[in-house]
């Protein structure tokens, strides 16, 4: 939608830029206790976020603001829905998702299951991932464990 948008008008090369310049401004405006106002209302996610997951640069945005700010519940919810989507993955190098138990032991379950299919040459990429998942930080080598 917005991506074809841009990229029709100003040709992919200037399209990057723009998002950049959209998610760095919704990043610096973003008003955390009028969304955890809004969630908490009405218990579900804004349906705009559901299409922000969507594409990555703004699941990218909703990463960065997470690690903003690490407590907003609609923030923790958004990173719930983004590991649901299939996105683990990339929030593997994540600080933030310490935080949300319930993003963290799935993304640590992903990397063990990466870890049994790989031959030789993948085992050691996907143990490095398992490692960075589980030594981030205190809190998640001590989830990381039970």
């Amino acid at each position: 939608m917005v991506h074809s948008d841009i990229a029709a008008v100003y040709g992919n090369g200037e399209k990057s830029a723009i998002l950049d310049t959209v998610s760095r401004k919704i990043v610096e405006s973003f008003d955390v206790k009028k969304a955890d106002v809004e969630y908490d209302k009405a218990q579900q996610l804004p349906a705009y976020i559901n299409e922000m997951i969507t594409h990555r640069v703004w699941r990218r945005t909703i990463y960065k603001l997470n690690e903003v700010y690490p407590k907003s519940t609609m923030l923790g919810a958004a990173l719930q829905q983004i590991a649901d989507k299939g996105y683990q993955a990339e929030m593997t190098s994540l600080n933030s998702t310490s935080l949300h138990a319930q993003v963290f032991y799935p993304l640590l379950v992903e990397c063990f299951e990466k870890i049994a299919p790989a031959d030789n040459e993948n085992v050691q990429a996907r143990m490095s991932e398992l490692r960075n998942a589980a030594c981030r930080s205190e809190k998640t080598y001590i989830l990381a464990q039970y």
